[in-house]
């Protein structure tokens, strides 16, 4: 009888335990640079996206993840716990996470505020390195006082991005050297240009009035 109450009293513990720690949730799931995957959708770029899920079990956070500076954007759901609203820096990338139903709809933006940000830590040397400010926002055809900005002396060059197909203008630092005034188109047919000096990047660009 001792044992079987035992056994009883564990299993019941064991029975809330992972009550506690597991659960689900529901999270927008796309992504809109390879066409060739299931979860491509043109429009996963948008603020307030509202239009693919996945309902993940055992799952507790949601993410959205940026790239180039807004242009690549894919929302998904995470495993592990995350806090609301943590921002996680990557090369490449920024990953931002939620932790209610349908709450990665949007790109990320607690991330840059409107101050200047350094997204990595300046690296301390005996002698003084420039640092490079450029503007750092998303979906911004033009800029003002209250654009976000980056800076680090890891920088070499600013960066302006444009989307012809949807007219979004995205705007970031970059750590490759390139000429000054130099642009490029992507693989995506994304157009990079690039200029050297601080804040160079906030020209306005869109049709002309």
């Amino acid at each position: 009888m001792t044992y079987t109450l035992h056994i009883t009293a564990a299993a019941l513990v064991l029975s809330n335990l992972l009550a506690r720690t597991s659960c689900d949730i529901n999270c927008y799931s796309c992504q809109n640079f390879n066409n060739e995957l299931a979860d491509f959708d043109p429009f996963c770029g948008g603020e307030g996206y509202n239009n693919q899920t996945h309902e993940c079990v055992d799952c507790s956070s949601c993410v959205t993840r940026v790239y180039d500076g807004g242009v690549k954007v894919s929302r998904d759901w995470t495993y592990g716990d995350h806090e609301e609203g943590k921002c996680v820096f990557y090369e490449d990338h920024v990953r931002c996470f939620c932790n209610s139903d349908l709450c990665n709809d949007y790109r990320c933006a607690n991330c840059f505020p409107n101050t200047t940000v350094t997204p990595r830590p300046t690296t301390t040397s005996t002698t003084p390195q420039p640092v490079l400010q450029c503007y750092m926002c998303i979906g911004c055809s033009n800029v003002d006082e209250n654009t976000p900005q980056c800076e680090d002396v890891s920088f070499k060059s600013c960066t302006t991005i444009v989307n012809m197909d949807s007219a979004m203008v995205s705007r970031t630092c970059s750590k490759e050297k390139h000429t000054d005034g130099e642009c490029i188109t992507d693989e995506h047919g994304l157009i990079h240009c690039y200029c050297e000096q601080n804040l160079c990047n906030g020209h306005s660009v869109g049709p002309s009035s």
